[in-house]
């Protein structure tokens, strides 16, 4: 299933006040999206099929399509958190 990346046009951005009620909504932003599990961690990033290999080219072909899916999710998920945050708290978010 494509994940959509959250539309944040339009509505009030976290600008470090009222935290719990931005909390709140963002969780359910990104539940709808699919992306919740991305951001609280309950979803992993595939490791390399070979623990060895430096580089996630060296990985088995299936797995790195896992990968390759994870870190697409990933960015859809951070992109979506810095669209509701305003520029004095943007350096605060973590990747």
């Amino acid at each position: 299933m494509a994940t959509a990346i959250v539309d944040t046009k339009n509505r009030q951005k976290f600008d470090g006040t009222f935290f719990d009620e931005w909390q709140q909504k963002t969780t359910l932003r990104l539940q709808k999206d699919d992306l919740k599990d991305q951001v609280n961690g309950t979803t992993v990033k595939p490791a390399p099929t070979n623990p060895a290999a430096e580089s996630a080219a060296n990985a088995h072909p299936g797995n790195q399509n896992l990968i390759n899916a994870w870190e697409e999710k990933d960015s859809k998920a951070l992109l979506a958190i810095w669209d509701m945050v305003t520029s004095n708290v943007f350096s605060h978010v973590e990747n």
